[in-house]
């Protein structure tokens, strides 16, 4: 499966320009490739899981600032980890 993540990672930072906003497929490719559940990314953004759920969905978009917080995680290339956001 490692290369399933390399190719999530590698599409995402394709389609990713910088100040635009991240697509719901985006979101859910930088979520599989750290290797978090939706409760778990939940938790690291403090908001419901049916908050991301719907990001990835495209039912509901990421605030500026989690917007801010997704680009920050995808130019970071982390990759299970401890995430923090200050």
């Amino acid at each position: 499966m490692p290369e399933l993540a390399y190719h999530y990672m590698y599409i995402a930072t394709l389609l990713y320009k910088e100040g635009t906003m991240l697509t719901p497929d985006e979101i859910r490719a930088l979520r599989e490739y750290t290797e978090m559940t939706q409760v778990q990314m939940a938790q690291l953004f403090r908001v419901r899981p049916a908050d991301v759920i719907a990001w990835e969905n495209g039912t509901l978009e990421p605030d500026a600032d989690q917007m801010a917080q997704l680009e920050r995680l995808q130019r970071s290339r982390a990759k299970k980890m401890r995430f923090k956001f200050n």
